[in-house]
């Protein structure tokens, strides 16, 4: 063909209508295969995503729990001492009351005899812990019901389970140092084993009668009622959320179930055998197995994260479903899917007009035919960009997911750090407040003061009105207490009825009239049912290079002088006590 000027227009003119359209579909092609593509592949990976994200919320959730039994764990001693110690306090509060009651008005023998009746009910623990009365020459007094043919007879020549004089070496003690801890090794009673069990005991010596008494527990007994204790707690957060809890012993007994489906099944064995496995090798993991779904009843694929709290100690473990990551996958891909589709629809319309408009303007602006593919380019920009977009989208939604997840697992973290009768910290929480202000005062060199306070005859309150009433005036009272602490102070149940109000960058002179004021501020409200309550306080200033366990011995002795000298009073470590 001749290359003529007629020819080069006819091609100028006519060219643009069949490249100019061709490159403008291809352009629109690339723009929806991209799209496609990347809905493909986001939908590929949102399931193992889904799984990732669930791993994660199940392990932190077993590994918070396992928090919560080395806590436990670590208290057990602490705790026995405070109820032997208690037991005791509470035995020769009892025998003094009645000895300065009757005395010039009844003999000794008489008050004696009263004292024994009075303090013989007192057994704990299917009747392993009691009271027990013996003089410094050894003569038994008062003595738990499998040794009472005793009484009256000297015990001094008692040996124990290593050959040691048990007796000479309490009197020792008491004439020593008066009251205290004493470990001994004892059978416990009606135990047809007759195994030897080691034994705290706190001894107390009684000068009004030159007595001494004491009461003990068995370590083994301490640890029991602390893992009943735990269990509970691991059952209570096991009830909250989708996924539960179970705890198995060393054996691979089963101590603690959450889920709703606890009938055995079929493949509890192999599932127990690969616990085994995994744990021979590393101390957690994920398993995978078959097991029937509750909710569905059918048998499906199952993720279970398990981890052992210490060599020989508890196994801890929770799981999930693949069938419930499926159906919240389904919920996101159908959402997704009705964004891509409503997407897809507006392509294909602005491609078609584009196209249209492209033959148009190809056959009117031919001479401006650069203009124009710039402008192409600049639409192809803008088609780029809306892409990008549409994959921030995507991007945006799947983090909004793992959020939720995120929020979820605070939650259960918080189950964790708080009290669930006050919803204020718990002992385990508080500990670790305490922990991290002792380090700020330490750093900055400020004054951090600590106030414990307990409520006065609360066991009375449990006795007349009964347990609930008990419970409405502890929340009561945290709230009372809560609403006129500071913004910077930190509140929080130590145990019981016992509350600790940690003040950073307070003076004990500040703390002290904070402390006071509290005090008045219970003593004039008005609780419901009840009316009128008071509390009583212990107040010391944190002393550089203490160590908490001093911190918290100088508070007992504190609380407990202000409890033994009338209540509604406040004792400080300055050695001046506040009453009304």
């Amino acid at each position: 063909m001749i290359l003529t000027e007629k020819n080069i227009l006819k091609f100028i003119v006519f060219a643009p209508l069949i490249t100019v359209p061709f490159i403008a579909f291809l352009i629109a092609y690339f723009i929806l295969t991209r799209n496609h593509d990347n809905f493909q592949t986001t939908i590929k990976s949102l399931q193992k995503d889904l799984i990732v994200v669930e791993k994660k919320k199940v392990q932190a959730k077993v590994e918070s729990v396992i928090d919560l039994v080395k806590y436990r764990q670590s208290i057990i001693k602490e705790e026995l001492k405070n109820r032997v110690k208690d037991r005791v306090y509470t035995a020769y509060n009892v025998a003094h009351s009645i000895h300065q009651q009757f005395k010039g008005k009844k003999s000794d023998e008489e008050i004696k005899k009263l004292i024994v009746s009075a303090l013989r009910p007192l057994i704990w623990n299917n009747a392993e812990s009691f009271i027990w009365i013996l003089d410094f020459q050894g003569v038994s007094y008062l003595a738990p019901e499998y040794l009472r043919h005793l009484e009256g007879r000297s015990w001094i020549d008692i040996q124990g389970a290593s050959g040691e004089y048990v007796i000479q070496e309490e009197i020792a003690f008491c004439q020593a140092h008066q009251e205290g801890f004493f470990w001994n090794t004892f059978t416990k009673p009606n135990d047809p084993t007759m195994q030897q069990h080691e034994q705290l005991v706190y001894l107390k010596a009684f000068d009004d009668y030159n007595w001494y008494m004491g009461s003990g527990e068995y370590l083994q007994t301490a640890a029991q009622i602390s893992d009943k204790e735990l269990l509970n707690s691991i059952q209570k957060i096991g009830e909250h959320g989708s996924s539960y809890i179970f705890v198995l012993d060393s054996d691979l007994s089963i101590l603690l179930n959450t889920s709703i489906n606890k009938t055995p099944h079929a493949n509890t064995q192999n599932v127990l055998k690969k616990i085994e496995t995994l744990l021979a090798k590393q101390e957690s993991g994920f398993i995978e197995y078959e097991w029937i779904n509750p909710v569905t009843q059918k048998q499906e694929q199952k993720y279970s994260y398990i981890q052992r709290v210490q060599k020989d100690g508890w196994i801890i473990g929770s799981g999930f479903y693949a069938s419930e990551i499926q159906t919240v996958a389904k919920i996101q891909i159908k959402t997704l899917e009705g964004e891509y589709n409503k997407e897809t629809r507006y392509l294909l319309v602005l491609s078609a007009f584009f196209i249209l408009i492209s033959f148009v303007v190809s056959y009117i602006l031919h001479i401006y035919i650069k203009k124009i593919l710039q402008r192409y380019e600049i639409d192809i920009l803008a088609k780029q960009k809306a892409l990008r977009k549409l994959n921030q989208s995507l991007e945006a939604k799947v983090q909004s997911r793992t959020k939720e997840l995120e929020e979820s697992t605070k939650q259960l973290q918080e189950l964790a750090h708080k009290d669930s009768l006050t919803s204020i910290e718990n002992r385990y929480s508080i500990m670790k407040t305490l922990e991290s202000e002792i380090d700020r005062a330490k750093r900055y060199k400020t004054k951090l003061s600590v106030v414990m306070y307990d409520i006065d005859h609360f066991k009375d309150i449990n006795d007349t009105y009964g347990h609930d009433v008990g419970d409405d005036i502890l929340i009561a009272l945290t709230q009372l207490v809560n609403q006129n602490c500071r913004e910077i102070d930190f509140l929080g149940r130590y145990g019981g009825e016992e509350f600790l109000i940690i003040m950073p960058n307070t003076s004990r002179e500040e703390a002290k009239e904070f402390a006071h004021r509290i005090r008045l501020v219970v003593q004039n409200h008005s609780f419901k049912i009840i009316g009128k309550l008071t509390i009583s306080l212990g107040l010391i200033e944190y002393r550089e290079g203490e160590e908490i366990k001093e911190l918290f011995k100088r508070l007992d002795i504190l609380l407990y002088k202000a409890k033994n000298g009338g209540r509604n009073r406040l004792c400080s470590d300055d050695e001046t006590e506040d009453i009304f």
